[in-house]
């Protein structure tokens, strides 16, 4: 179903150092960059009932998740160009709303996309991949899949995170720059599998971290770790 990653695209080049996101719009001006796409986590919401066959579908933002999600929009308000795309959770919708309310964007061009969503384009077996979630939290069964050699029900690392990164910047999402809101699994994926950041229950990705793609006028991309306020991103943000 999924775009794989054929041997004519080339991988993105790592950048080690972390962004935040008021720096972008001048990175961009100033390194040439033409695009910029943000694979972001969804703002806070309450914990997770690991018997929940729907993983959450229907779980809201906490107060702060809201709060924290305007001031990030904010953060984001001078990237031009700018549209908003989300999984089909609720929280991941009621982010990119917040998000886009925020840099004045019309809220109803929200483009939901599922292989964004909780079984998206990493999942080769949904129900073995929710069996894990009714014994470990999400970070946990991350960790196996990410660092333990594999997790059965998903695409080995390196090539899921590979066909994501694949999907993501071929995708249409109708304005040069995007704002993808998806989940932890699918960021911690992305830095780990492609070699961005090492991801572990330790330094598990924080709401509304990301993994930023950069894509200069020579075609080629620069990937990165992208944060709201990279000086307390640890407290401030985590989980």
């Amino acid at each position: 179903m999924y775009l794989d990653f054929p041997d004519d695209v080339r991988e993105p080049q790592i950048s080690d150092e972390v962004f935040e996101y008021e720096e972008l719009p001048s990175l961009m001006e100033n390194s040439g960059y033409t695009r910029c796409i943000l694979a972001m986590r969804h703002a806070q919401r309450p914990p997770l009932n690991p018997t929940d066959a729907t993983s959450g579908h229907s779980l809201p933002l906490t107060e702060q998740g809201e709060k924290d999600a305007e001031l990030c929009g904010k953060k984001l308000a001078s990237l031009p160009d700018l549209s908003f795309a989300a999984s089909p959770m609720r929280r991941t919708i009621l982010t990119a709303q917040i998000l886009a309310r925020a840099v004045g964007e019309d809220v109803t061009r929200i483009q939901i996309t599922e292989e964004a969503g909780m079984y998206g384009v990493y999942t080769l077996d949904a129900e073995r991949v929710h069996k894990h979630y009714f014994t470990h939290s999400s970070s946990e069964v991350a960790d196996m899949w990410l660092n333990g050699g594999g997790c059965c029900g998903y695409t080995p690392i390196g090539k899921g995170s590979r066909i994501f990164f694949r999907w993501l910047t071929a995708h249409d999402f109708g304005t040069r720059n995007a704002v993808l809101v998806t989940h932890d699994v699918f960021i911690a994926a992305a830095l780990n599998g492609l070699g961005i950041r090492h991801i572990t229950p330790d330094n598990w990705v924080g709401f509304l971290h990301s993994a930023v793609f950069l894509q200069d006028r020579q075609g080629l991309w620069t990937a990165a770790y992208c944060v709201p306020d990279k000086t307390d991103f640890h407290s401030t943000y985590y989980q």
